[in-house]
């Protein structure tokens, strides 16, 4: 099944709606840091005091990430694949780490309980 014709043009249109899409989905992943202030949020004493939280996090960090996702869409194809794989590689060395500091707490936890 062929895709339809309108919809293989790259038009500033559909650029704009594909990145509107794309950014949406980006938004419901979960990130530690807006967790955290979730949690901070559920803590306050008031609702309202919980919205404040989230807006005032939301409106500190829509500029940087403006920004970030502006340079990154203006970085030519090949610098962006070295981001990419920057990126990947942080990831893998931050998933080793975790699975250290976890290997090191439950021998720790296995020596108090010995």
């Amino acid at each position: 099944m062929a895709m339809p014709a309108p919809l293989l043009k790259n038009t500033p249109v559909l650029r704009a709606v594909g990145t509107t899409i794309a950014g949406a989905i980006n938004g419901l992943m979960p990130c530690t840091m807006t967790m955290a202030m979730a949690v901070l949020a559920t803590t306050a004493p008031s609702p309202a005091a919980g919205m404040g939280v989230m807006l005032a996090f939301g409106a500190g960090t829509l500029p940087s990430m403006l920004f970030a996702s502006f340079l990154f869409g203006k970085l030519g194809p090949r610098l962006r694949g070295w981001f990419l794989k920057g990126a990947a590689l942080v990831v893998i060395a931050a998933g080793v780490s975790t699975l250290w500091s976890g290997g090191k707490l439950y021998l720790h936890m296995y020596q108090l309980a010995a």
